[in-house]
């Protein structure tokens, strides 16, 4: 019901509600957005860290507000919002020769509107698969996969990843791997240190162990908010097919810390991605 509202009306109820309640009710992983950011920025006076933790948090409710109008919103409204620049060409002309892409996502500005690229892909006859980690909550988990294969993709689970890129290649699908890539490896997941924010971080290597399984190239996404709801995308190549290694890694881990510096609110900071690093 909430999706019938304007994107202006969902923003109030997100200042307005969300963000009281996420904040200062409920003070959800307050502790660990104040610990990952004085890691990130040790130069940070107090009050910088929390000016920062305050417009993270106000963002995260944008995100929701957004996911919310994304629920309803048509491909045209979508794209309106989101801009793409000439690399995402590139990517689409790697189908001329290639059966499959990666593209690494982090938990920067809206993520979840990424998932309207699909309707692009699948004009020139492309499949878009969503690499997805299930939240803990059983609604969550079923409104964001509804939310994002009512965008054209296919929400597919970190553990049935490998056998569905086996079928895709034995029935000639060409597919478009999404993956979000900045969250703290989960247990028994592969992970690779690399140096990020000037620590030594874990992060998944899956994206670079897939790529030289089944021999694609691999690109990042780059988000710059403009102006609250509307962002410019750009996807640059991380490594060509027959690139591997750790280096790859931390290319990535690299492009995701220069996004960040530039507008340090967009980052999803709840992530407790400096535990075993302080």
């Amino acid at each position: 019901m909430l999706s019938f509202l304007s994107l202006g009306s969902l923003y109030k109820i997100a200042d307005w509600l969300i963000f009281p309640l996420l904040f200062y009710v409920f003070r959800y992983r307050r502790k660990v957005v104040r610990r990952n950011i004085s890691i990130a920025f040790p130069e940070y006076t107090t009050e910088q860290v929390k000016q920062l933790e305050n417009r993270s948090y106000r963002q995260l409710c944008s995100v929701i507000a957004e996911a919310v109008y994304g629920w309803r919103a048509g491909r045209e409204k979508i794209e309106e919002r989101v801009i793409f620049d000439s690399t995402l060409k590139d990517i689409m002309s790697e189908f001329d020769e290639h059966q499959m892409v990666i593209v690494q996502l982090s938990h920067i500005g809206c993520w979840e509107w990424f998932s309207n690229v699909a309707f692009r892909f699948r004009e020139i006859g492309v499949k878009m698969l969503v690499v997805y980690r299930p939240p803990r909550n059983k609604r969550t988990d079923r409104f964001l996969c509804e939310l994002r294969e009512k965008r054209g993709c296919e929400v597919v689970r970190e553990r049935q990843v490998l056998r569905r890129l086996y079928l895709a290649r034995q029935n000639g699908e060409k597919v478009l791997l999404a993956m979000l890539s900045d969250q703290r490896p989960a247990p028994k997941t592969g992970r690779v240190m690399v140096n990020f924010f000037g620590k030594q971080v874990a992060f998944i290597n899956g994206s670079e162990v897939l790529a030289k399984k089944f021999g694609c190239s691999v690109y990042s996404l780059s988000i710059k908010q403009l102006e609250r709801g509307r962002y410019a995308v750009s996807v640059p190549k991380l490594a060509d097919a027959n690139e591997t290694g750790d280096a790859v890694v931390q290319r990535y881990a690299t492009i995701v810390e220069q996004n960040i510096r530039l507008q340090p609110h967009l980052w999803l900071w709840t992530h407790n991605r400096f535990r075993d690093n302080s």
